[in-house]
């Protein structure tokens, strides 16, 4: 378990133990023994090197990164409770990961704070917990041994600090030792997760439109399912809009909420084998399976070379759903289409300016 499945479990446990009481509700949760038999059992908790165990300190670094981010609060003295804010935030945690990752570090700082990262956090299966980092060993990991490499870590560090990536020990002479956090580690570790389901969330905000589609799944075991898709992708490629151009694989076309996983026989290589075989010119694309907080998410890139325009199927494929040898087809907000007279013929000129200007 990692330090953030760790914090998250924590902020879970003090959730449920607190609506569970009413005296939890008022007063807080007592966690010197009634968090932990609740993480851990009675069994565990009673044993007399508890007190002194990983399990205790990691618990106490959990709730100290929770009340940091005003997500927890002491109550009476060794009671803690979680604030109005906490049970939206344990549901979805994509939003608050969205405040720390939105922030760009210097190729300095996030050296510093992939090193801390490193070092810091210790795991067991059950739980997690972070240790302070002496600085000489963060400099010896960075290779930074000069007088400067001390004085870059001791201002850069300030800076991470700034941002309650690290926190710090300072002493005269530049001394620093320097812990991780769980606001760091989510920049390190679920940036792209966050990032990735950001985009996602957008586009599902706007959902279909010229050039975007969506799909609940994409399977290519028969002809008419590879007819469907290469007419889509073909539509994609030719339709007259700006912008980026994608097909999102895993949600519903009713719901418009999450459905599951791709297929797995779906890759990079199958798709570039189809469109090689039915797209005349070839279309290029970039297929990807991406972390959604939901679950992974079939991401498929169209591009759209202006020189090659227009796209038509190169090879008839299909039964119920055929398309056939030189069919072109264009997307109508979110419907794939064969285009008018006009709009085909908007497209060759198109073409014709890209290849002879």
């Amino acid at each position: 378990m990692d330090f953030i499945e760790w914090c998250d479990c924590v902020l879970d446990k003090l959730i449920e133990v607190t609506a569970a009481s009413l005296s939890a509700r008022d007063m807080g949760v007592e966690v010197e023994s009634q968090l932990p038999k609740a993480l851990f059992g009675e069994a565990v908790v009673q044993q007399p090197e508890f007190f002194n165990s990983k399990a205790r300190l990691g618990t106490f670094d959990a709730l100290n990164q929770w009340t940091d981010m005003g997500l927890v609060e002491e109550s009476h003295g060794y009671f803690f409770k979680p604030t109005s804010k906490a049970e939206q935030v344990a549901k979805d945690k994509t939003e608050l990961w969205q405040l720390f990752c939105g922030i760009s570090l210097k190729p300095e700082q996030a050296g510093i704070l992939l090193a801390v990262n490193q070092l810091s956090p210790q795991s067991a299966s059950d739980h997690a917990w972070i240790d302070w980092v002496e600085r000489d060993a963060i400099l010896q990991h960075l290779g930074w041994l000069d007088d400067n490499g001390v004085n870059l870590l001791w201002t850069v560090s300030k800076e991470l600090e700034e941002h309650h990536f690290v926190r710090s020990i300072r002493t005269a002479g530049a001394g620093v030792d320097l812990q991780a956090t769980y606001r760091g580690l989510v920049w390190e570790h679920r940036r792209g997760l966050t990032i990735e389901s950001k985009f996602i969330d957008d586009l599902v905000a706007q959902w279909e439109t010229t050039s975007v589609d969506f799909k609940r799944e994409l399977h290519t075991a028969t002809a008419d399912e590879k007819a469907e898709l290469v007419k889509d992708v073909i539509a994609l490629a030719n339709t007259q809009a700006s912008g980026q151009r994608f097909l999102v694989i895993g949600f519903d076309d009713k719901t418009r909420e999450y459905h599951g996983p791709p297929d797995a026989k779906i890759t990079q290589e199958h798709l570039e084998q189809l469109m090689s075989q039915y797209t005349d010119p070839v279309v290029d694309l970039r297929y990807e399976v991406v972390a959604y907080y939901a679950g992974p998410v079939g991401k498929l890139e169209v591009s759209r070379d202006p020189k090659k325009l227009p796209y038509c199927v190169a090879k008839s494929i299909g039964d119920k759903k055929r398309i056939k040898q030189g069919d072109t087809f264009v997307r109508h907000g979110s419907l794939t289409e064969q285009p008018t007279a006009g709009e085909l013929e908007a497209i060759k000129q198109e073409g014709e300016r890209a290849r002879y200007s």
